[in-house]
This record gives C-alpha cells, structure tokens and sequence, in this order.
C-alpha cells in the first residue's frame, strides 16, 4: 500500500514538473522574442531607477525650484517608454520639500516647465530643434537616442548587455546644473 502511495505522489511530482517545465520554455521563448527585438523586459524599469536616482545626485540651481512645497515637475515627452515603471519609482518622493510630479505629453510645450525631461528617441528624431532651446535652462535632459549628447545632458546606452550613462558635462553646466562626483564616476563624459 506504501508503495502505491509513494508512487501515486511521485507521478504527481513528475507531473508538476513538466507543467513548470513547459511553463519555464514558454518564458524562454517570450524571452527571446523579445530581445531578438532589441528590448529587454526590464530595459526601462533600470532606466526609472536611475532617473529616480539623478533626484539624488543631481542640483539644480535653489531659484528654479521655487517656493518649497512647490512640485518638482519630471516628464516624459513623446512615446510613454516607461509604461507604469517610473510612476511607481517616483509616487511620493520629494526633492528638498518639493513634491515630485510626473508628467506625460507628446511634446515639451504640452509637458510645461519641467525640471527633468526625458525625451523619448522617436521625439528626438524629429525635434532637435525645439530640444536645442532647452540650452541654458535648468532642465536636466535625459534620453536613449543616439544623437541626443551634441545638446542633452543624459544618454542611456547598452553596452555588453548592461545599461549606461554618458553625461555631457558642459551641457549640465551651462543648464546650472552640478552633478555629483559619485555618478560622474558611473559615466562616460562626453567629449566633443
């Protein structure tokens, strides 16, 4: 009799396995449908972190923060890359008494004054103009085009499948903005 239960559970276990197994293969191939298109599953929730990590070590000049309680507006422009994950990253943060706010719109007249844009690389294909008026203002521009470092001050880039910043440090300066020594030693510096 023991060994008919033994057995019984044992099947079962067997059973359990394949179920998880094919589950497991069933992943894999979503997976890779997925990077053979170039993207990761969680390319952009890295990316959140990050831009939740530039509230830190980034400072922006006192007068374009504005009265404290005033919101410290981050916006997407163009494409929502980011789905929900940089909503999450930044729900109830605050930068030095100011409420941080995210915003979504199509282009940057729509998003308003902001004191971090992320600009999408379909937005930055077509507007490098209106990107280029930026300069001086204490905006820090981020995205993961290309040909964003020739005026932006932030690029993502893949490299040996791990994500990495390049900083345009002169353009930072010329926004007023001083980036710390810690995430300087995270990036390339772009050179011209």
């Amino acid at each position: 009799m023991a060994f008919i239960i033994k057995y019984a559970s044992s099947r079962s276990s067997i059973n359990a396995c394949l179920k998880f197994g094919r589950g497991i293969l069933m992943l894999c191939f979503a997976f890779a449908s997925i990077i053979s298109r170039g993207q990761t599953p969680y390319e952009y929730q890295v990316k959140a972190v990050f831009i939740y990590n530039f509230l830190h070590f980034v400072e922006w000049p006192p007068e374009s923060l504005g009265e404290p309680g005033d919101p410290f507006i981050v916006a997407v422009v163009g494409d929502n890359v980011f789905g929900t994950s940089l909503a999450e990253v930044l729900k109830d943060e605050t930068i030095k008494g100011h409420p941080v706010i995210l915003k979504h719109g199509a282009n940057i007249e729509e998003v308003g004054k902001s004191h971090m844009l992320f600009l999408s690389p379909s937005y930055v294909e077509t507007n490098a103009k209106d990107i280029q008026k930026l300069s001086g203002e204490p905006v820090l521009t981020v995205s993961d085009s290309e040909d964003f470092m020739d005026y932006g001050v932030v690029r993502f880039f893949k490299q040996n499948e791990k994500i990495k910043l390049e900083i345009n440090q002169e353009a930072a300066t010329n926004a007023g903005l001083v980036i710390s020594s810690k995430l300087l030693r995270l990036a390339d510096i772009h050179k011209k």
